[in-house]
């Protein structure tokens, strides 16, 4: 008799500790925040094509964090000194039906320039070479484009440095275009200018040469 109460007393016990745990648990899972929405899947990407009937008709702004302006000029015969230009902009207007009248715009602040070595990077910005506290601005405005291969072009137009302008052309190469809502197109570009074509009274004493190379490395974005 002594056995089958102790049985029963203990079999109660159990019960009463299985349903205090599911109780626990159950106001366990009523606390708990709710998981979390899972995050939706990105689309997969595309990879930028070099087709320049991507290229959809419309404004396109650049993308400055994405670009790059640099410049070299000749040095005493020994080396191809680079700079930079930190602060420039640019935009065109592009219809795939008429691409002649592709009109580009590039402004340059030369107060921007960098050379890497404050001494001359000041020296550049002196006012008997680019005189930048009276000219605020190298701007290049486009006249005609025409393409010459499916991912080359020549844009030419009128440059516009320390008050006078003369004429420029920029070799263009089309990398890639990713098309969409959001279309964006990469171009390598490069161009010179000749520093006799403007007025620096304090370029001949550098012993530099005459061509000054510009290869820019930009991204538009339309819209």
């Amino acid at each position: 008799m002594k056995k089958r109460l102790v049985w029963g007393l203990a079999a109660i016990a159990s019960l009463g500790i299985l349903a205090g745990a599911q109780a626990q648990q159950a106001a366990s899972n009523r606390s708990a925040p709710p998981p979390p929405p899972s995050a939706p899947m990105p689309p997969p990407y595309t990879p930028p094509k070099a087709d320049a009937a991507l290229v959809a008709a419309g404004t396109y702004r650049l993308d400055k964090g994405h670009s790059s302006v640099t410049a070299q000029i000749r040095r005493e015969g020994l080396s191809n000194f680079t700079f930079r230009f930190d602060r420039f902009d640019a935009s065109f207007t592009y219809d795939p039906a008429k691409p002649g009248q592709t009109l580009l715009l590039v402004t340059l602040d030369p107060g921007s320039v960098n050379a890497n070595v404050p001494a001359w990077t000041a020296h550049l910005q002196a006012a008997d070479l680019l005189n930048t506290a009276k000219f605020l601005q190298i701007s290049f405005l486009s006249t005609n484009f025409i393409q010459t291969g499916t991912t080359t072009g020549v844009v030419t137009g009128q440059v516009t440095f320390l008050g006078i302008s003369r004429p420029m052309a920029i070799e263009l190469t089309l990398n890639g275009v990713s098309p969409g809502p959001r279309t964006v197109a990469g171009f390598s570009g490069r161009t010179a200018i000749k520093m006799s074509d403007f007025p620096m009274p304090g370029f001949a004493a550098l012993h530099l040469g005459n061509d000054v190379q510009f290869d820019i490395e930009a991204e538009f974005v339309k819209g």
